[in-house]
C-alpha cells in the first residue's frame, strides 16, 4: 500500500477517478481517499458491509461498484482474486 499527498483535493480526486481499477504492472488498483478508508473501517461491525457469493466470475470490481451505487455510495468494493488475477466469485 501506498499514501500520496497531494496540494489540492481536486487533484487528489482526479487521481482516484484514473486510478482505481487500473492495471498497473499486471494489478489492479484500487484507491480511495483516506477518510474514505477511515470511514470503511468503522462500518466493519455496523451491518454497512455486503459480502457477495457465488458472483460471475467474469465480473470485474468497476463494474460491481457501478451496479451496487445504483442503491447508494460505495466507499470501497473488492473482487476477490486468485493468483492468476481471476475472480474467486466472491467480492466484499
Amino acid at each position: 500500500a501506498a499514501v500520496v499527498t497531494y496540494d489540492t483535493a481536486e487533484a487528489a480526486d482526479e487521481a482516484r477517478e484514473m486510478l482505481s481499477f487500473a492495471v498497473v504492472r499486471g494489478k489492479t488498483c484500487r484507491c480511495m481517499q483516506l477518510s474514505s478508508l477511515e470511514l470503511m473501517l468503522q462500518t466493519m461491525d455496523t451491518g454497512q458491509r455486503l459480502i457477495i457469493e457465488n458472483l460471475d466470475v467474469g465480473i470485474e470490481a468497476r463494474g460491481l461498484r457501478d451496479l451496487c451505487a445504483l442503491f447508494g455510495r460505495v466507499l470501497d468494493c473488492k473482487v476477490e482474486l486468485d493468483d492468476k488475477e481471476q475472480s474467486r466469485g466472491i467480492a466484499f
